[in-house]
């Protein structure tokens, strides 16, 4: 009996992963859809102001910095700082 059970949950996660990834593969290729965007969509889709200091941080999956936070003059200096980070870290974000 917990065979069975076993089974029909396995099934069940089969199921459920496979709907996950096919929702977002399908926002991914969506254009109007920016949920789901590369690290090299970021640069058109960020709203910061030109002119201001940027302040980079990130953090651990426990709440921890993961370096210290670093401070860039340009929009495009602070976005290349966090994307290499992420892809350093093996992160995808789509």
């Amino acid at each position: 009996m917990m065979t069975f059970i076993g089974i029909i949950l396995g099934v069940a996660f089969v199921i459920a992963t496979l709907s996950m990834m096919s929702k977002t593969t399908k926002r991914h290729e969506d254009p109007n859809d920016k949920v789901v965007v590369d690290l090299d969509q970021l640069r058109g889709l960020c709203n910061l102001a030109p002119g201001q200091a940027y302040v980079v941080f990130t953090t651990r999956q426990s709440g921890y910095e993961h370096q210290p936070r670093r401070v860039f003059k340009s929009i495009d200096e602070a976005l290349a700082a966090g994307v290499s980070t992420m892809k350093r870290a093996r992160i995808p974000l789509t």
